[in-house]
């Protein structure tokens, strides 16, 4: 594929340090090869070069970040270290950073000032970051693109969808913009970005990471969490964003393992569960193909692999609105009050049809829900991790999106399909990874697979990500930046 991008270039930094996962970066850093001054400003140079073809990011703070970045070197010079020091973050534009805007993709908040930062950019200031800015969302992370800035772009296949909402977080680590960025992740808006885009993205367990400070759809199921080009990346970044908050009603008092130890172990002895089905009505062939190779590639590795049987999630659709009715509709009576007329016709739509919904069926979702997660954690008794399908299709046609009708293997497919397989683990809260492991057979998309465990046990999903990353290369840049 021909290059369609000019290449950016700062002092002695080229696109190649850019596209590096962050944890080579975080050791170039560490070894003093490179600054974080010179790594921020390649990176501001590469997002206005480049930024305007992709809408990856929203807004750009120049100032801030290399006022970061000049103290982020000062405390690399004095011997600090934390796993993010100088490293460059995008961060969702549903989630507050003090002194920038937070639109949630509408225009009905294109005036909304953040005063706080959310825990997690706190959390990753204190340890060092430069945040860059915000990455794009779709209107209120739902279905709609932004209605301010468009949707994000798929630097793998132009006229492809990059998933929703976290779209910008995915195309901007896909893009080489950022280090690592940071999403959320309620109906897979981290993992389905993630596969589209060919990167690393992980919805860790709910309330391993704190959820104050963004756009609430649901406290059931709200998850933040990191986009990379590695499984280190991945590790890093968590480090740093895991970890209870007091503050927050739904975080979790639960100790934060070493993640990046957990990377640097091998297969041997992970005991891997495959599910006998697994709602394959609508799996494209191209993917349970590269599915059952990476299964078959971690088993050559030393890994155990069990043939496990999953609860019946047929009911998924039902008690995820359950659970999403009220939290948002709460969130949403005083725009809907006051600026109604800036929400997009979709997003009315939407919440004119939540507020059907009766007391009883908001109780019997949450009842299902402690029903289903019984279910699914006892399914993986005496399971390390579970390996899927990242996703049932392949990155649709935009032409298919707006049409609504997508396809898998040739047959048309209705569009709720796409979080087929990212729901089970909102629902239930438990955590999942999903991560590149091969291109479809003409080159155009990335294939992927995603890596569920038992609740909060990120460390053994990250260590079966790195081993199929030992077994399946990858490289995460995009044709057109090669």
């Amino acid at each position: 594929m021909t290059n369609q991008f000019a290449a950016a270039e700062c002092a002695r930094l080229t696109d190649d340090h850019l596209f590096l996962p962050a944890a080579e970066q975080r050791r170039m850093l560490d070894a003093g090869d490179v600054t974080s001054l010179e790594l921020t400003r390649a990176y501001l140079d590469r997002i206005a070069l480049i930024n305007a073809s992709i809408a990856a990011f929203v807004q750009v703070d120049i100032e801030g970040a290399l006022a970061q970045a000049a103290a982020a070197d000062a405390r690399l010079s004095a011997g600090e270290r934390t796993p993010v020091l100088g490293l460059c973050v995008g961060i969702k534009d549903l989630i507050d950073i003090r002194g920038m805007i937070t639109t949630y993709g509408s225009a009905a908040y294109a005036d909304n000032l953040a005063t706080e930062d959310a825990p997690v950019v706190r959390r990753l200031r204190q340890d060092g970051a430069v945040i860059l800015g915000k990455v794009n969302t779709t209107e209120f992370a739902m279905f709609t693109p932004s209605t301010l800035h468009g949707p994000s772009k798929n630097c793998w296949a132009l006229d492809r969808s990059a998933g929703g909402s976290s779209n910008g977080s995915g195309t901007a680590t896909s893009a080489g913009l950022c280090s690592f960025a940071v999403g959320t992740d309620t109906a897979g808006s981290i993992r389905t970005p993630a596969s589209f885009n060919g990167v690393f993205g992980l919805k860790p367990t709910h309330g391993r990471v704190p959820a104050e400070g963004i756009g609430e759809l649901s406290t059931f199921m709200d998850t933040v969490g990191p986009f990379g080009r590695s499984s280190a990346d991945i590790a890093l970044a968590l480090q740093t964003m895991a970890g209870f908050e007091p503050d927050d009603m739904t975080s979790a008092e639960q100790d934060v393992p070493d993640y990046l130890a957990a990377v640097a172990e091998g297969p041997e002895g992970l005991v891997v569960g495959v599910p006998d089905s697994f709602m394959d009505h609508a799996l494209d062939p191209v993917i349970e193909r590269e599915w059952r190779a990476t299964v078959s590639a971690l088993e050559a590795g030393g890994a155990v692999v069990r043939r496990i049987e999953l609860p019946d999630f047929s009911q998924n659709m039902m008690i995820f609105r359950g659970l999403m009715v009220g939290d948002t509709l709460r969130w949403h009576a005083d725009g809907l009050a006051t600026r109604g007329d800036l929400y997009s016709d979709n997003a009315r739509m939407m919440f004119s049809g939540a507020e059907g919904a009766t007391a009883v069926e908001v109780a019997q979702a949450r009842k299902d829900r402690w029903a289903l997660r019984r279910a699914f954690i006892a399914a993986l008794e005496g399971i390390d991790v579970i390996i899927l399908p990242g996703v049932p299709i392949l990155a649709p046609l935009l032409s298919e999106v707006d049409a609504g009708a997508m396809t898998s293997g040739g047959r048309k497919v209705g569009g709720e399909v796409i979080l087929d397989y990212a729901i089970p683990f909102n629902i239930t809260g438990l955590p999942a990874l999903v991560m590149p492991v091969a291109l479809s057979p003409d080159e155009s998309v990335p294939v992927p697979v995603m890596i569920g465990a038992r609740p909060f046990r990120e460390d053994l999903i990250l260590r079966a990500a790195s081993a199929v990353s030992a077994a399946r290369p990858f490289n995460t840049r995009p044709l057109c930046f090669r």
